[in-house]
């Protein structure tokens, strides 16, 4: 099941994609793919991220709360509104049914970020159907090193 979030109801034409992998995986949830792209609306460039989950549990999972940290095709944080004055991590969601063994897609429009060409997505808290939840505790201190690490490419 794909899940589109939109952000305007313009047609979007898409310029260009990154693809990759990231290796984020615990033992419940993987990162199979991110793709970021770039489209246009009346010649104003739009980016937005696709995200492809894989369920690793034997368990459904129902939610998946997860940090996404964007940057440019140097590796340099990609901020809100192109200042630096805001952050370049988005919280976002994923409310897609998973079952065990299979994936689960999220496309997600990033209205006013620029130039972003990749992105690293850190789990927060996996909710499953059964009630029961994964609750990443290191989740703050991880966003906390990511800054800190580009903050260090500048």
């Amino acid at each position: 099941m794909k899940k589109i979030i939109i952000i305007s109801f313009i047609v979007l034409l898409f310029s260009s994609t990154t693809s990759f992998a990231q290796n984020n995986t615990n033992d419940l949830v993987s990162i199979k793919n991110i793709s970021c792209y770039t489209g246009t609306v009346y010649n104003i460039p739009i980016y937005g991220i696709n995200i492809n989950f894989k369920n690793e549990s034997e368990k459904t999972i129902s939610k998946i709360d997860f940090a996404v940290l964007l940057f440019d095709e140097n590796g340099m944080p990609a901020y809100f509104l192109n200042n630096s004055l805001y952050p370049n991590v988005i919280e976002l969601s994923n409310n897609d049914k998973i079952k065990p063994q299979r994936t689960a897609e999220g496309d997600y429009g990033l209205a006013n970020f620029y130039n972003v060409k990749q992105a690293k997505i850190i789990l927060k808290t996996i909710y499953f159907e059964d009630n029961t939840l994964w609750i990443n505790e290191k989740f703050n201190e991880m966003i906390t090193q990511e800054k800190i690490n580009s903050e260090q490419k500048d």
